[in-house]
């Protein structure tokens, strides 16, 4: 398992934009693009198994608690299989991954053992589907719906 925090991400963006404003950088070198980069977080981390050496077998959108993600199976030239899934919870990433050996059963429990706590260290379960680009830890509401006439 591999979690990132992404907590200090507006910072780093913020820093780095001024940095580059400051070495006469131009146009979109500079842009502070820290939302893209957190709503962005599941695809970075998705893209990270597509790169691998080995053939996609299984892709798809997926949920645990409610905290949508995205969820793969690979095969690997050794005849290996990986597991995997990616979520976003507040500002931190998961990436859950286990390998087995050729024919051994798939490691679905480990995969699907996922569970987010609260600060108490209770279980969370949403009601509906959890959005980790709109959620209390960022501070950039969406701004209110157009209105039809």
């Amino acid at each position: 398992m591999t979690v990132v925090d992404y907590k200090d991400i507006e910072k780093l963006h913020t820093e780095r934009s001024l940095q580059c404003q400051k070495n006469k950088g131009e146009g979109d070198a500079c842009m502070n693009s820290w939302r893209n980069d957190a709503a962005g977080a599941i695809v970075w981390g998705t893209r990270q198994f597509l790169q691998r050496n080995a053939k996609l077998t299984f892709y798809g959108w997926y949920a645990a608690d409610l905290v949508p993600g995205h969820q793969l199976q690979l095969l690997n030239p050794d005849e290996s299989r990986t597991f995997a899934t990616v979520n976003m919870h507040g500002t931190r990433l998961y990436i859950l991954e286990g390998t087995v050996p050729r024919g051994a059963p798939a490691p679905g429990l480990f995969q699907q053992s996922l569970m987010f706590l609260d600060e108490k260290g209770n279980s969370i379960r949403y009601r509906n589907y959890y959005s980790p680009t709109y959620s209390d830890e960022w501070t950039f509401p969406a701004p209110p719906p157009p209105r039809a006439r």
